[in-house]
């Protein structure tokens, strides 16, 4: 785009859910995505402000209900299996190829409607901390690193 405007794209593995297991929660949900966010990046100087959607689709979930695994409730009530979600982060260039940066993620519609005397409707949330390393494309005439 130019040297402030960048555009980036990513394959993501990631956890999410609900509860903490053996927490004090009642209801306890782990899903499981493959993400592809496409972001689009301010530069100023060795900060980053990054924006942009993603979309998930999820490989596999994990529920409980008051400590036992509840299948039932699952196939009464199914998380959907792609997600359209939002990101705005900020980052910090270490260098030329390592940056440290934090994330918000949002679902936009619900991955899953209320579940009667359990939830409401379901949307996911991520705040993730991430180390990253740019690789970059070597040329022909690039010297050897």
């Amino acid at each position: 785009m130019n040297k402030k405007w960048t555009a980036q794209t990513e394959l993501l593995l990631l956890d999410k859910g609900i509860g903490a297991l053996g927490g004090k929660s009642a209801h306890f949900v782990t899903l499981h995505y493959f993400e592809i966010p496409v972001l689009f990046q301010y530069h100023k100087k060795k900060i980053y402000f990054e924006f942009g959607p993603g979309l998930g689709y999820m490989i596999n979930n994990f529920e409980t209900l008051n400590g036992i695994s509840n299948p039932e409730l699952t196939t009464n009530h199914p998380f959907s299996r792609s997600e359209l979600s939002f990101n705005v982060g900020i980052g910090c260039k270490l260098n030329e190829k390592w940056a440290l940066g934090l994330r918000l993620s949002h679902s936009l519609l619900p991955v899953r409607g209320a579940v009667p005397l359990v939830s409401k409707e379901s949307y996911n949330r991520l705040l993730a901390l991430s180390l990253t390393r740019q690789l970059k494309k070597k040329k022909a005439s690039d010297p050897q690193e």
